[in-house]
């Protein structure tokens, strides 16, 4: 546990050198597929980490000192926002779901967004580094769009056995779903881009949406209504 909080300290001041020991530690016991998979995991993430340089570079900083500022920020979030960890049921929630602070549900979305920074690069946030020392014990979460990101990374490290990802974000950068992992799309969600990330996605299947509408197809209740029609087709 402390060489896998290590290796995000790292992270944070060597992105490269980071994201190999990332890998590399969330990879140990996978068969090849998983190294495979894991691989263009860390890919997607390189690339979000170029990105958010270019971004601290314009703005006169580098990426260790942008992400020094997010961290503290989401330590900050944690604090007066509250969690969206549910260690009873072993549910990570999204975004606007913060409970136990404050600045709790909706007016907590800039700590949110905050968080979405750091975890598209493979990095975990204050919430999921919360949730490390109170993991259920068959080592298995559920996270659900922001926090299907963060089980995801969680995931990946090796701080569980697996995951099941509701809704995982791809868009602006296609956030790869690791090894070890199952999940659903909504057919029309767009965070998970619907039919055609269900396809891209590995062991991520279509969910039908049933008599919802395309306007809730990212709600979480959905998900947990529609999870039982994984692998059948959609109109």
């Amino acid at each position: 546990m402390t060489v896998r909080l290590g290796i995000n300290i790292v992270a944070a001041h060597n992105p490269n050198m980071g994201q190999a020991l990332m890998y590399i530690s969330g990879s140990l016991g996978e068969d090849f597929g998983g190294w495979v998979q894991n691989a263009v995991g860390s890919y997607g993430q390189y690339k979000a980490q170029s990105e958010l340089t270019r971004f601290a570079t314009k703005n006169g900083l580098s990426l260790q000192e942008l992400n020094l500022i997010l961290a503290l920020n989401s330590k900050i979030g944690l604090e007066v926002a509250g969690t969206t960890y549910r260690a009873d049921t072993g549910l990570m929630e999204g975004f606007t779901k913060r409970t136990g602070g404050p600045l709790s549900g909706a007016k907590g979305v800039l700590w949110d967004v905050n968080d979405w920074l750091l975890g598209t690069q493979g990095l975990l946030d204050a919430v999921a580094l919360s949730a490390v020392n109170n993991l259920p014990n068959n080592g298995h979460l559920t996270g659900h769009s922001l926090g299907a990101m963060r089980v995801n990374n969680l995931l990946r490290q090796g701080y569980i056995q697996s995951g099941t990802l509701q809704s995982l974000p791809v868009v602006p950068w296609f956030n790869v779903a690791a090894a070890g992992s199952k999940g659903g799309c909504m057919q029309g969600d767009p965070i998970c881009m619907g039919r055609l990330g269900a396809w891209f996605q590995p062991n991520t299947q279509l969910l039908c949406r049933g008599g919802g509408s395309i306007g809730n197809a990212h709600d979480r209740r959905l998900y947990v209504e529609q999870w039982h029609t994984r692998g059948q087709g959609c109109n």
